[in-house]
């Protein structure tokens, strides 16, 4: 009994020794924390390069696309800023009880630094506005756009399939995000608020301080001080992790297509993209394939119809939507401070980005980082699924953009041209 619990043990504590190391780590050392955590996600793409570059054959090449490995470890990595993750609430609880107003908190959360998904959505402000004032229209073989795909040319509009082209090897959707915002002006704001957003990050936390110094706690001002200047130093991070793994991805994806390449000469399947379409075992068996490919993707087509729950409990239980609306006005989790009324767009795919208006509230079933540039002209954001640390709603509070998810079937309830009022405090949404 006892030799069975150890062995059942040592691929947990193979898991969560090294976390715990790590999210330790991060509570101590913060800024180190930091930079060890981007060392470790720079360093997966590079060893799957140097695999790849040794590996001949079939066998050896598919070794290398060991997605679960190197999702476990990039994501690992997130143990590192783990601890900073509630520092607002932690912050917010101590200083509460001095405060009859603790809104300044939610500015802390503005504009955080070392985000590469942010950062990602700045340089295509700045390309908008370089080529606006030179009266340049947008082009693949431009200079700067080549920059910008060669650092995120790996994302895509589905970044965890790697069926899904990368932007490097279709452009188009970068293309009109950088003419949506030339020709609506756009980039201008963005730019400016988010310049704006860190000034008003950091007097809130001066201010914070002050007030409490003030309120005779000095102990509890520099305890709140250094939770609120850890947030910003090492939370951005939160968005590393996935950048890492589609710069893995990219190269599963050219792994593959290779291999792809190699079965159409050989008359094994039709298109060097069916071979996403086939599983290990079968490429490996290399029969059947065309029927396989067939039959792989109506199954495909079939699961895309199929909608996940919002929470699975331990028991099994299915819960999709915790809270239950009214006609006019209904109720979801609020994610982002702020108020905002605005005509709804609703998109099914950030691809339908130039349908989005300055001041549209979007709605939408959930996001990645794709649809990062979106914000820009969002004037709210409305999501089926998500979370207080999903992706849109950590970029919504640092571009200051309301927004509430966990609205039931939104896409269908709203429509376009609607016109709705958006509380990211309270978390409702009102139809005008």
């Amino acid at each position: 009994m006892v030799s069975w619990a150890i062995k059942k043990l040592i691929p947990i504590l193979k898991i969560a020794a090294p976390m715990a190391f790590k999210g330790l780590y991060g509570k101590l050392f913060p800024k180190k924390a930091r930079e060890k955590a981007l060392r470790e996600w720079d360093d997966w793409p590079r060893r799957i390069e140097n695999l790849r570059e040794k590996a001949s054959t079939l066998e050896e090449k598919l070794e290398i696309i060991d997605i679960g490995r190197y999702t476990l470890a990039g994501f690992g990595t997130l143990s590192y800023i783990a601890p900073v993750m509630n520092n607002v609430e932690k912050a917010r609880k101590i200083a509460s009880p001095h405060f009859e107003d603790t809104s300044e908190f939610s500015l802390v959360e503005k504009s955080v630094p070392h985000n590469i998904t942010t950062e990602m959505g700045l340089e295509l402000m700045q390309i908008a506005e370089k080529y606006d004032k030179e009266g340049k229209k947008p082009h693949p073989g431009e200079k700067e756009i080549q920059d910008f795909l060669d650092r995120f040319g790996t994302r895509s509009n589905q970044e965890i399939d790697l069926g899904v082209p990368q932007w490097k090897e279709e452009p188009g959707y970068v293309i009109d995000l950088i003419q949506s915002y030339i020709d609506n002006g756009s980039y201008k704001n963005g730019i400016e608020n988010f310049e704006k957003g860190k000034q008003e990050a950091e007097k809130a936390i001066a201010s914070i301080k002050r007030r409490l110094i003030e309120a005779g706690e000095k102990g509890k001002a520099k305890k709140v001080e250094s939770l609120l200047k850890s947030y910003r130093h090492t939370f951005g991070l939160r968005e590393h992790s996935k950048y890492a793994l589609t710069q893995m991805f990219s190269i599963y994806r050219e792994i593959l297509l290779d291999i792809g390449k190699q079965f159409v000469l050989e008359g094994k399947i039709d298109d060097k993209n069916d071979i996403f379409f086939l599983r290990f075992e079968e490429i490996k068996k290399g029969e059947n394939l065309q029927e396989l490919v067939k039959a792989n993707r109506e199954e495909y087509e079939k699961n895309l119809l199929i909608k996940a729950p919002r929470i699975i409990t331990s028991t099994g239980e299915s819960i999709y939507y915790p809270v239950e609306e009214g006609d006019e006005i209904l109720t979801g989790i609020p994610v982002s401070a702020g108020v905002c009324s605005g005509r709804v767009r609703v998109l099914s795919s950030p691809e339908q980005g130039p349908k989005l208006e300055k001041g549209d509230v979007l709605v939408t079933r959930g996001t990645n980082p794709a649809w990062t540039p979106l914000f820009i002209n969002a004037g709210a954001l409305i999501m089926e699924t998500g979370g207080p640390i999903s992706h849109g709603s950590v970029v919504a509070r640092e571009y200051g953009v309301p927004a509430v998810v966990g609205i039931k079937e939104a896409t269908k309830r709203f429509k376009d041209g609607q016109m709705v009022k958006v509380n990211g405090e309270t978390g409702t949404v009102e139809i005008i």
